[in-house]
């Protein structure tokens, strides 16, 4: 009797523990996939806010952009095309009347501050929405910025130009073409430089493009928003792209995106 009842006790005891090693094991298991289940539902989180952030970021652009077009077409279409009226009017007044000479100056005055006007509104009407851009492309509407930065003659720009190779939709165009405007205003208006150059080439299935010039380089004392790079950077991320500022003589920015 005593020998069966130690058994009992040795199997009790040996069951116990079994149950309580497959009770740990059961925890320890369910700790693994709750922690599991933690981390993917934090991944899809961080994804989840990412992809609100970039697409918050691509509906303000787009909007801008969207109010741009509409406010260039206006002064293209309206002011301008009243301000060319108007002129027309001051020069058959000028032609028929024959006027003294003071009301001659003053017709002379109004014709030379109507062409100064409309030669603005049409400049301002081409930097909101440039013609080029929508007619020929990324790599005309570049060419076309580099062409009036070299007419100034105080800086020259060297463009080696690649951008035709790279397949782009309209609203990549348009995205680059900004980075591009925001860079050449940056040079002219910090950088005291006197040339700038523009590369662009292909590595595997990524595309690279490289803006340089020879001037102070980056700042200290002047911010990121007022500098620009902000404005750069929002746009790089809707290209899926990166931004870099290698460091050497000038300024340098180093944009790398896969279309």
């Amino acid at each position: 009797m005593e020998g069966a009842s130690s058994l009992d006790i040795h199997l009790f005891l040996f069951a116990g523990t079994g149950l309580l090693l497959l009770l740990a094991l059961a925890f320890v298991g369910f700790s693994f996939l709750y922690r599991k289940r933690l981390q993917r539902q934090q991944l899809a989180s961080t994804s989840q806010q990412q992809q609100l952030r970039e697409d918050l970021l691509h509906s303000n652009i787009q909007a801008l952009e969207t109010e741009r077009k509409r406010f260039a077409e206006d002064l293209h279409d309206d002011i301008g095309s009243k301000l060319s009226a108007l002129r027309l009017n001051l020069a058959q007044l000028q032609q028929q009347g024959r006027p003294a000479t003071h009301w001659q100056q003053q017709v002379e005055n109004s014709k030379t501050i109507i062409d100064a006007t409309i030669s603005t509104v049409r400049q301002l009407s081409h930097n909101l929405l440039p013609p080029s851009l929508q007619l020929f492309g990324l790599s005309s509407a570049v060419a076309e910025l580099a062409a009036w930065v070299n007419s100034s003659e105080a800086i020259r720009v060297e463009l080696e130009d690649g951008l035709e190779d790279i397949p782009l939709d309209c609203t990549q165009q348009l995205t680059l073409y900004r980075i591009f405007q925001e860079l050449f205003s940056n040079t002219i208006r910090h950088a005291q430089a006197t040339a700038i150059s523009i590369r662009v080439w292909q590595e595997g299935v990524e595309w690279r493009l490289q803006y340089a010039d020879n001037g102070r380089g980056l700042p200290g004392n002047l911010s990121r928003q007022g500098l620009g790079l902000q404005n750069i950077e929002e746009r790089v991320s809707l290209l899926k792209g990166s931004v870099s500022y290698p460091e050497g003589q000038g300024f340098c920015c180093l944009i790398q995106f896969i279309p």
